[in-house]
C-alpha cells in the first residue's frame, strides 16, 4: 500500500471513530438539564441544611458541609425530574 493510500486509510478510521463519538456524546442540552435538576436538589438540600443550623444554632453552613441524611426529605417528583433529565443524559 503506498504512503498517500495509507494516510487516506488512517483519515477514514479517524473520521469514522469522530461520527461514533459524537453518536454517543449526550447533546449539552441534556447535559444542562441535568445539572439544573441536580442544581435545585442542591439547592433545596442547602436550604434545609440553614434551617437547620439556624434550629441548632450552629454556625450557617454547618450542616451542609459535614452532610445529614435526607431521605425523607426528598419530593417524589424531584427525584423524577432528575431521572427523566439522567435518561436522556443516557441516551435511554
Amino acid at each position: 500500500m503506498s504512503e498517500v493510500e495509507d494516510n487516506l486509510v488512517r483519515a477514514k478510521n479517524l473520521i469514522d471513530m469522530s461520527i461514533n463519538d459524537l453518536r454517543t456524546v449526550p447533546e449539552k442540552a441534556d447535559i444542562s438539564e441535568l445539572l439544573d435538576q441536580v442544581q435545585k436538589l442542591d439547592n433545596h438540600y442547602k436550604k434545609m441544611c440553614e434551617e437547620m443550623d439556624e434550629n441548632y444554632e450552629d454556625e450557617i453552613g454547618t450542616t451542609y458541609r459535614d452532610g445529614i441524611s435526607i431521605e425523607y426529605q426528598i419530593e417524589a417528583m424531584w427525584w423524577h425530574d432528575i431521572s427523566l433529565a439522567f435518561r436522556k443524559f443516557r441516551r435511554d
